[in-house]
């Protein structure tokens, strides 16, 4: 399919913020996260959102893999508590809130990112192309963060995220 048309269809399937989130919540818990932290930048228009949590954290090949469309098979066997059943919810959910996601992991223990961002400006050509961040993108968007999540009132010296989705550009706020 039209992956612009795709985008936009599924942008538009009912979630509110708080869906939106609680969506990628779960999935942070589902990763073993002890903690998930949302920050939003209000500073500047449109707004960005971050959350972050220090679950198990994704590999490449598993983040390369979770940013398909759709990610699993309805039919594949999955634990118990995870909620996801199509490797949908996270790109659904973050669709409706944005239209450029981005996503930073490692796998925990680990101190190399990896980075993948779709953007639908991207995508309006007619083509499937996923942007695979570069180291010095990674490094800019994870200062960003930090930055960010260090003025925050909740900051915890001890946590460190394995997994920031950040979703640039809060689009139906």
């Amino acid at each position: 399919p039209n992956p612009s048309y795709l985008i936009k269809s599924i942008s538009e399937q009912g979630y509110s913020l708080e869906t939106s989130l609680a969506d990628l919540i779960d999935n942070s818990l589902a990763a073993d996260a002890k903690t998930v932290e949302i920050l939003v930048d209000s500073d500047q228009e449109p707004f960005t959102v971050y959350v972050a949590d220090d679950g198990c954290g994704m590999s490449e090949e598993q983040l390369r893999s979770c940013m398909q469309f759709p990610s699993a098979s309805p039919d594949s066997r999955r634990d118990d508590s995870d909620l996801g059943r199509f490797g949908l919810g996270m790109k659904t959910a973050s669709f409706s809130q944005t239209h450029c996601l981005t996503v930073l992991s490692r796998e925990r223990g680990s101190t190399q990112f990896n980075g993948r961002t779709w953007d639908l400006k991207e995508l309006e050509a007619g083509e499937w192309r996923i942007i695979i961040n570069t180291e010095g993108d990674i490094k800019s968007l994870i200062s960003n963060y930090r930055k960010f999540s260090e003025q925050s009132l909740a900051v915890s010296e001890i946590f460190e995220p394995n997994t920031i989705v950040i979703w640039s550009g809060l689009r139906k706020f």
